[in-house]
């Protein structure tokens, strides 16, 4: 895969002040589609250094992650690649925080041993790698988890696996899950995602050996589109309840049944209510299906054909945010390409993830050990080193100088020269990650 982190980069000829709105009607950064897209993150806040890997619950040092999750209204950049081994689970309880893990040097930043939590409002999440795995006596739990607190929350080219409950489970509102990896959950539950979250949108991600839930969906609406799951003992789960109303889409997505496991169906467990009407409400279309298991990719549109249970079909997308709409092998090869922590590069883990679905190999596991990679299977991230950034504002000093800013003016951060709506430090936060392609016209809804 080519180095995606010098995507873009703009000529900006002066520094002009940018007024903050918390009501800013850009997306979170180009590319953020669905109900998530408007959180706004740390924009026009402080940028915080994490300097160091170690993790103290007790007494947070200055420079680790943990110190710097405790205000709200910032930019959190990486200074040290590596692993993060919580000690407790950490949460994000407050407001207007960019999680930039895009700029961790060496082979990235990622955290593991327990819970990762989101339980503000405007919380932007990128490039993060969250492996909860099996190590001494962390006990059963979500590598990631959504609360029921949590509002206008974006994840955008994460990695999420080893959970040993759900790997991702989300229950806010107003969320969008992009481009992400959910995988490899640990059994003896093995979970993809517990979705009881209203309006969430969740695209181009790849679901890989989990046992079940694939998602398991409740909830009002979610708009799961271009996605693919690949290895399954239960996929998706329509509801599985006979209280309440769920709705869901599910636009332009790949099924593909894992090695030795022959299936006709991808959506399953729809119920009926006391009344005798369903529960649970699906629009599908456009979605593709590969169930014989014989190692080759030999998908095709099966319709409604691969659902079972009791679900009420809808004529019509139940209404929802805006998504750009990729035909479905398009997305798998968008996905294969791109998808989860691919910045500075894709890593061991999720590099063997993808060879996996390529050559529908592999299967689900009870620790990552299994998986025979280096650092007891979570792979090797190399620290690095960050380039200079004199005025510490989170932009390096040869990135200013290239585009007529002062790396000694650490406020020049939240100019906005070219009036996009995205300060400085976002542009560069932004061109670290790949860019959206064109779309033609009359593609997104």
């Amino acid at each position: 895969m080519a180095n995606v982190r010098c995507c873009r980069l703009w000529i900006l000829a002066a520094t002009l002040p940018l007024a903050v709105s918390r009501a800013w009607a850009v997306p979170a950064f180009p590319g953020a589609e669905g109900f998530g897209a408007g959180a706004i993150g740390g924009r026009g806040g402080e940028v915080y250094h994490v300097t160091r890997l170690d993790d103290d619950p007790r007494d947070p040092e200055v420079g680790s992650l943990r110190h710097a999750v405790a205000a709200g209204d910032r930019i959190i950049v990486f200074d040290v690649g590596g692993y993060i081994d919580l000690k407790d689970p950490l949460g994000v309880t407050v407001s207007n925080i960019t999680l930039a893990g895009q700029t961790a040097p060496g082979g990235g930043v990622g955290l593991r041993g327990r819970k990762f939590s989101v339980g503000g409002r405007n919380i932007i999440v990128r490039g993060m790698r969250f492996r909860y795995g099996r190590t001494g006596g962390n006990g059963r739990n979500d590598a990631v988890n959504i609360n029921d607190r949590a509002e206008n929350v974006l994840f955008d080219h994460c990695s999420v696996q080893f959970g040993q409950d759900e790997n991702f489970s989300m229950i806010g509102r107003n969320i969008t899950v992009q481009w992400c990896i959910i995988a490899w959950g640990l059994q003896p539950h093995s979970c993809g995602s517990l979705l009881t979250a209203n309006n969430t949108t969740i695209h181009h991600t790849l679901w890989a050996h989990n046992h079940t839930r694939n998602p398991k969906a409740r909830g009002q609406v979610l708009d799961w589109i271009n996605n693919v799951v690949y290895d399954w003992d239960i996929p998706f789960i329509a509801g599985d309840t006979v209280n309440g109303q769920h709705a869901a889409n599910i636009r332009g997505c790949v099924f593909i049944a894992g090695p030795g496991k022959p299936t006709d169906k991808a959506v399953v467990k729809g119920r009926l209510n006391a009344k005798g009407v369903p529960t649970f409400s699906l629009y599908m279309d456009n979605t593709i299906f590969d169930g014989n298991a014989n190692g080759v990719l030999e998908w095709y549109d099966a319709g409604w054909e691969i659902v079972d249970g009791q679900v009420a079909r809808s004529d019509a997308p139940h209404p929802a945010a805006a998504v750009t709409v990729d035909d479905p092998m398009t997305a798998f090869r968008r996905i294969v390409e791109e998808v989860g922590a691919v910045c500075p590069q894709r890593d061991q883990v999720d590099a063997l993830l993808v060879r996996q679905l390529l050559d529908q190999q592999g299967g689900i596991i009870a620790s990552q050990a299994e998986l025979g990679l280096p650092n007891d299977g979570f792979g090797e991230l190399a620290a690095g080193t960050p380039p200079p950034d004199t005025d510490r504002d989170g932009m390096p000093d040869d990135w200013e100088r290239k585009h007529g800013l002062d790396p000694n003016d650490p406020a020049d951060r939240n100019g906005d020269v070219t009036g996009d709506g995205y300060t400085h430090v976002e542009k560069y936060l932004n061109s670290l990650l790949p860019a959206p392609p064109p779309q033609p016209p009359g593609e997104q809804r």
